[in-house]
């Protein structure tokens, strides 16, 4: 007895089997029709701002239960940058999708959140030390 898993849904298995006289026998097994449910959009900040020179903060989603989160650079398709986490810690500023994906199904979110990171200039100084202050009496 075989076991074969892990096929892919919407591939066709194709299983050739030979004896030691040669004599080959094959089999098709055409794949289930299995739709996927519909699988929500991770909850989060779309916009988050990080000052120059400052560490990129941890982008954190949450999820539906049973869900896990996939991070992305492209909206559609692509290859996942960090996979199976709520939160990813992008490298540089920019662009980043999350899809959900129900962790049974492996299905995933029709649609990924767009979360934008943008860096921009902050003052690092705000005591009233280093601010310049006009005192009027």
């Amino acid at each position: 007895v075989y076991r074969v898993d892990s096929i892919p849904v919407g591939t066709n298995l194709v299983i050739t089997v030979t004896n030691s006289n040669g004599c080959k026998a094959t089999r098709t097994f055409n794949s289930p029709n299995c739709p996927c449910p519909e699988v929500g959009v991770p909850n989060g900040v779309d916009e988050v701002e990080v000052c120059f020179g400052k560490p990129m903060p941890t982008l954190v989603v949450f999820v539906s239960p049973g869900a896990t989160a996939d991070w992305y650079t492209v909206p559609v398709g692509g290859t996942p940058i960090a996979v199976g986490t709520t939160s990813f810690t992008p490298s540089t500023a920019g662009i980043y999708y999350v899809g959900e994906r129900a962790l049974i199904s492996g299905c995933e979110s029709a649609q990924r959140l767009k979360i934008t990171v943008t860096q921009v200039e902050c003052d690092d100084c705000l005591t009233p030390d280093c601010l310049e202050i006009e005192i009027q009496r």
